[in-house]
């Protein structure tokens, strides 16, 4: 029998391994579901001191399709647990966009299941225009996101 403050000090050690090891299983799957038809920003999640950075996928065909490019986009779990999406498109032409213009986003799980979908729009895009999408937690049932697919839509 192991006396309990042993216990509780062995568990005090291994509790930050098996954080590592969770990071490292999302970044494993995540390299695993990496979609070869599109093209990605980050390569796999990533841990800094407040947020875990998760893939953005694009949807380089939408973007032709389109005619709106996707010039910079960043997703990331913050302390809270919220998914945070930020991101910049622009007229791939370089004219202005007088029609209707949609971003879509798609949360993934490491099962490579569909856990959320979010969008908005614009009724003009002009040349250039910023996005950003905030997830709670509480609406991704119950699954750690790890990829992230953007792309614009008419």
């Amino acid at each position: 029998m192991i006396p309990e403050d042993v216990k509780q000090m062995i568990d005090a050690e291994i509790a930050p391994l098996k954080r590592k090891l969770h990071e490292l299983q999302i970044a494993i799957d995540t390299l695993r579901s990496t979609s070869t038809s599109g093209t990605k920003f980050q390569a796999s999640p990533k841990k800094t001191e407040n947020k875990i950075k998760i893939p953005i996928i694009r949807d380089e065909n939408m973007e032709l399709f389109t005619g709106v490019k996707i010039e910079a986009c960043t997703a990331f779990i913050d302390r809270k647990g919220t998914l945070n999406i930020i991101g910049e498109i622009a007229s791939a032409n370089a004219q202005p966009i007088s029609d209707y213009v949609e971003i879509q986003v798609l949360v993934f799980d490491s099962d490579g299941d569909l856990v959320n979908r979010q969008f908005t729009n614009w009724s003009e895009l002009g040349l250039r225009q910023s996005f950003e999408f905030e997830i709670e937690p509480e609406t991704l049932a119950g699954s750690t996101p790890t990829k992230v697919k953007v792309y614009p839509a008419k």
